[in-house]
């Protein structure tokens, strides 16, 4: 509830249009993303499964991510899609059992890194954005394991902030030991308010994640950009959209994204 799915659908589009890169990969359960994508894909493609699972089996590999993959049509002709749907839930609870029963003969936490990791998916595309569920499911894990940086879009109010340091905390303690590369990039504020509109709970909020990242990391900043509360962002992608629309969210997701594809180095 806190915009994701608006910042990662926002920023493909910015990716691949104003950066010419690719791919982007689906895991939330919700399929939150794959649903905001649907209008950009062809006819033929608007499926309604979850075919991400594919790159979390025992035995996935390129050729799981190829079959796995949807073209996002003209619009965003670069890039393409592994959909996700609820049945990703449900396989999600198969693999944490079979990894507490170690039956699977590998460690399912991973299976994504082992495919988005090859050589092949470097040649063939330049940035892999991953949603995820706003818990620590295990496609959330195997993501982190996958992931080279992190992005965390909140809400600045208190209670919208406070779950933000139990993530990182979360996610530190996991990635110590499976993924010790991974960088956080830092908290984004999504949904801000007008500038007449609560702005001292706003200011509250800004300070509780402020904190929280002060004491995970102090390298670790709050961006620049925000993300103001406007539903033309949230119904489909804003940053494809003709008129004032269309304008306002290219002017904030291109400053998000040149900020983030400074501090990555892309």
């Amino acid at each position: 509830g806190v915009g994701k799915t608006t910042v990662t659908g926002n920023l493909l589009a910015y990716f691949d249009r104003r950066l010419r890169k690719r791919v982007l990969v689906d895991l939330d359960y919700q399929g939150s993303v794959s649903t905001m994508l649907r209008s950009e894909q062809g006819a033929a493609v608007q499926e309604r499964g979850s075919y991400v699972n594919e790159l979390l089996s025992r035995d996935s590999s390129l050729g799981s991510l190829w079959a796995a993959t949807r073209p996002l049509g003209e619009r965003l002709a670069r890039s393409a899609l592994a959909p996700a749907f609820y049945e990703l839930a449900q396989f999600e609870d198969r693999l944490l059992v079979e990894w507490l029963l170690q039956l699977g003969g590998d460690d399912v936490r991973y299976r994504l890194a082992r495919v988005l990791l090859h050589d092949a998916i470097h040649e063939k595309y330049d940035v892999i954005l991953i949603d995820v569920p706003p818990r620590m499911t295990t496609g959330t894990i195997t993501a982190l394991c996958a992931a080279t940086h992190v992005l965390i879009p909140a809400i600045f109010n208190p209670l919208a902030a406070e779950p933000v340091e139990n993530f990182l905390r979360t996610s530190k303690a996991l990635m110590n030991e499976l993924n010790p590369r991974l960088e956080f990039l830092g908290g984004v504020e999504t949904m801000s308010p007008r500038a007449n509109e609560g702005q001292d709970v706003r200011a509250d909020g800004r300070r509780v994640i402020a904190e929280a990242l002060q004491r995970f990391n102090p390298v670790v900043p709050i961006l620049d950009t925000h993300i103001p509360r406007r539903t033309s962002f949230a119904e489909g992608i804003g940053y494809l959209k003709d008129g004032k629309d269309g304008k306002d969210a290219r002017a904030v997701f291109d400053a998000l994204g040149a900020e983030i594809k400074g501090r990555i180095g892309l």
